[in-house]
């Protein structure tokens, strides 16, 4: 079983107890923080813990690094065990990330709120990827596109949490900017040029989306020329196009619907959605020809989609 240092990210939200932890993690860190240690990575301080975890319990404290060899900027300093952090994930405000005297890593979990917290709030760090200063080097034109990247998919999860989109969308600018940059080289290999190009197009599917979940739908059509209009992409895009069209049927973007469904190869081959649009937006009397198919994804647009409304 692999560490949970070497999926942080991962780990934290397996250990949280609700959606909250992704509050914590965006609007606190910047995506790349790791630990850079094998110990456990999680800190608090007594004195700033709730009454009801004043008496650590002996199982939560870490065994991997003993407190008689801590070296925190601080004495009341406890590192947590990595497998028993939920009720201090559940109870903590925010999130910040400290050092020891060796130099090693940790995050500590807050419970207050000072000014420091609140300028995170008003201005996460992981905001000011796109801001950084251009690159000079090869090493650090990579860095900078792999911060992007992952900006591209911290995006994807908050779309599919369907939570916080002013930050959804702040990072999927700044994954189009990877997206922009990416060059596709021709090939003998047909396929694998084609497995390159539907990755991209994936990517701005979710660029699309996000731009339409937060009303901004000319821009998600200008994103969609580059893919939705391609017939030969349908194939290997349609489960990314499919959601995107029962998030342009929870914004109720007729118009824009009615546009795409104008091309009748489209309307064709997304059948089911064409119907499921026509049933919620324009005709509900309309008759169906794949009524369970069409069933299913009204249901999705009432409910499951409500979290993008």
């Amino acid at each position: 079983m692999s560490s949970p240092n070497d999926n942080w990210y991962g780990h934290l939200v397996a250990q949280s107890r609700t959606d909250a932890i992704y509050d914590l993690i965006h609007m606190f860190l910047v995506p790349d923080w790791a630990p850079n240690h094998d110990l456990d990575f999680v800190t608090v301080r007594k004195q700033a813990l709730p009454e009801q975890f004043k008496n650590i319990p002996p199982e939560d404290i870490s065994r991997k690094l003993l407190p008689k060899d801590y070296c925190f900027p601080g004495d009341d300093y406890v590192l947590l065990h990595n497998y028993r952090l939920t009720e201090y994930l559940h109870a903590a405000r925010w999130i910040d990330c400290i050092e020891d005297f060796e130099d090693r890593t940790f995050l500590e979990l807050r419970y207050d709120w000072p000014q420091k917290a609140q300028e995170f709030w008003n201005n996460p760090p992981a905001y000011n990827l796109a801001a950084k200063t251009p690159a000079t080097t090869d090493a650090d034109d990579e860095r900078v596109l792999e911060e992007k990247e992952q900006s591209m998919k911290i995006a994807y999860e908050l779309l599919q949490q369907g939570r916080n989109p002013e930050l959804a969308l702040k990072h999927a600018e700044t994954g189009k900017e990877f997206l922009d940059a990416q060059q596709i080289i021709y090939n003998s290999d047909a396929n694998a040029l084609l497995q390159k190009i539907s990755r991209q197009m994936m990517g701005y599917n979710i660029v699309a989306m996000v731009y339409a979940w937060n009303n901004q739908v000319n821009k998600a059509a200008a994103i969609d020329q580059l893919y939705i209009h391609q017939p030969g992409l349908w194939e290997s895009l349609d489960t990314c196009i499919m959601p995107y069209l029962e998030m342009l049927m929870v914004k109720k973007q007729s118009d824009y619907l009615h546009y795409l469904f104008s091309d009748k190869d489209f309307r064709a081959y997304f059948l089911a959605h064409y119907e499921a649009y026509i049933s919620l937006l324009v005709d509900d009397t309309y008759i169906l020809s794949r009524k369970t198919e069409v069933v299913g994804i009204i249901n999705r647009v009432n409910y499951t989609g409500k979290e993008w409304k």
